[in-house]
């Protein structure tokens, strides 16, 4: 049995599955999922466990099994301790932490019943078994009347693009915008002169947590539609948007990451920034795909 402990928002369980699920198929076992975390996770935004929306083939770990064969990832001691092995191309029991934020290889040599923590944010973790993911990673339930309208429509057309704008708590939490910081607007410039130079009459559907912000400064986009329909309810019917659009312009965010991923097109351009997170201290450099543009 492989359990993979979930956090944060959709796009990090995504990423947080798809190790787990490359693990399981590697030793033919079961995934389970620890959702524990969203019992006493931040408010602000909130968090929630969403994968239940999608087509995933895994289980809620009981806490009980939970609290019986899983080491807490809380204790420091343990914590330094499991990173020492895995770096050694060892590995501790039951536990195995994140050691940096770039793809290990080590990983993917892990035993059977292990537990994994971390955020996992490469596509080598996966790519692999990558249309075993995107099928895990389709949704259960067709879309309501107006996203059916939109989809409709952007599947009609070879010009669609999907820009992703993240403002949102990456403006007004002050931690998050020093570490993250936001993609500016000359960066979006950039990638539509570059999808305009690339594609004939390319039409662009923004999505966005700040649409208000948008409408006021994405005046040099001739042809667009702003994507105004969904919520934090809902944000799995923008992505279902987004990966179905034929080229896609990202922001620093997992959530439009997958928005890309998941596009289907071979004959894609995705645009993605260059710098990844405003903090310098993190390598980034397994994080976007390498056929992708950076800006």
């Amino acid at each position: 049995m492989i359990t993979t402990k979930l956090f944060g928002g959709m796009a990090n369980q995504m990423f947080q599955y798809a190790l787990g699920r490359h693990l399981a198929l590697i030793h033919k076992t079961e995934l389970m999922l620890d959702i524990s975390w969203f019992d006493y996770a931040p408010q602000s935004p909130i968090r929630k466990y969403d994968l239940h929306h999608f087509n995933i083939n895994a289980a809620i770990a009981p806490k009980q099994e939970i609290n019986k064969n899983i080491k807490a990832p809380q204790n420091r001691l343990n914590y330094l301790f499991s990173r020492l092995l895995i770096r050694l191309n060892l590995f501790q029991g039951l536990n195995i932490n994140e050691q940096h934020f770039h793809f290990n290889p080590a990983v993917l040599n892990a035993p059977n019943n292990v537990f994994i923590n971390g955020n996992w944010q490469s596509e080598k973790y996966f790519k692999n078994i990558e249309k075993i993911i995107k099928n895990d990673l389709t949704l259960k339930t067709a879309p309501n009347q107006l996203n059916q309208d939109i989809l409709s429509k952007i599947n009609n057309s070879d010009q669609t693009v999907s820009i992703h704008i993240r403002r949102g708590d990456y403006i007004h939490h002050k931690s998050k915008n020093q570490f993250h910081g936001v993609c500016s607007v000359d960066y979006y410039k950039k990638a539509v002169e570059i999808l305009n130079s690339k594609l004939e009459n390319p039409f662009f559907y923004i999505f966005s947590d700040d649409i208000s912000w948008c409408r006021e400064n994405l005046d040099f986009i001739d042809s667009k539609f702003f994507v105004d329909i969904n919520d934090d309810n809902t944000n799995y019917e923008d992505l279902r948007l987004m990966s179905n659009c034929k080229h896609n312009i990202i922001a620093n965010s997992s959530y439009s990451w997958w928005g890309a991923w998941l596009n289907n097109n071979p004959e894609k351009i995705v645009i993605s920034p260059q710098k990844w997170f405003y903090s310098t201290k993190t390598n980034t450099k397994d994080l976007i795909p390498e056929k992708w543009i950076k800006l």
